[in-house]
Order: structure tokens, then sequence, then C-alpha cells
């Protein structure tokens, strides 16, 4: 599935908007990685294509799925254009965006945060753990 090859142009605002808001967070553990987009409607999984190597760049990151309906939709419809959250976040990265980063995640926090995401829509324990990291940041 070629993600980034076409789009309908009514989606350019908010694939700007999404591609600059900082709302894309790396929850890492061990090798699984994923992407969480925190949007203002709920939160989104973004799975990239492959796990990446610790010594890989960030732009190199390809995804292949998102959890929105949208995506959904057209995954079944077989579109080729994917949804704004991955085209904003392949964008993002292309440009050299810095995105919230949790390495080193215990793997009982990640999979809180994919179940929170999937059934609730919104993951309660991502935002715990960002804001705890950016309290200790800040004393």
């Amino acid at each position: 599935m070629a993600l980034l090859r076409s789009y309908p142009k009514s989606w350019e605002s908010s694939i700007t908007e999404e591609e600059t808001s900082q709302r894309y967070v790396k929850i890492r553990s061990g090798r699984l990685e994923l992407w969480v987009y925190m949007g203002a409607h709920g939160d989104h999984l973004i799975v990239p294509a492959a796990p990446r190597e610790r010594t890989s760049r960030s732009a190199d990151v390809k995804p292949i799925y998102c959890s929105c309906e949208g995506f959904q939709r057209r995954l079944l419809s077989e579109d080729e254009f994917g949804c704004t959250h991955v085209i904003a976040f392949s964008k993002a990265l292309r440009r050299g965006g810095k995105p919230h980063s949790l390495e080193g995640l215990p793997i009982d926090d990640m999979l809180k945060i994919v179940n929170e995401v999937l059934t609730l829509g919104q993951s309660v324990t991502l935002r715990r753990i960002l804001y705890s990291n950016v309290q200790k940041s800040t004393s």
C-alpha cells in the first residue's frame, strides 16, 4: 500500500495541522515500537512497517497501519492514500520533527496504552506517563 502516493486535496489543512502539532508519541518496549497520535477527538495507534534498529533514523520509519476509523474504511475499499495521521506522521519525520519519545517502557504499560486506545479511544496511561516525565524534567 503506497500511503503517500496521492490523497484528496481536502486533506491538506488537516495534514498540515497534524504534521506540526507535536501530538505524535513514540512508545518502545524492547524492540517493539509503536506510535500514538494524541488527537483532539481520540488517540490512534500507528504501526511502522518493521522494527527498526536503534541506529536508524526516525525519518526512515514507514507507517503501514493506523487504528483510526478512516484508515479502516479506506483499507476495506483499497484506496491507496491511507489517512491524514499516517501522511502527516511521515511528513513530520521526514522534515526532522522531534516527537515525544518513551523508550524502555515496561511491556505492561505499553499493552495498557494499546488496550486503552483500542477500547476507550484515548489512553489515560500514556498521558499519566508523559505528565510524570514532564514533571521530572522541570523539577
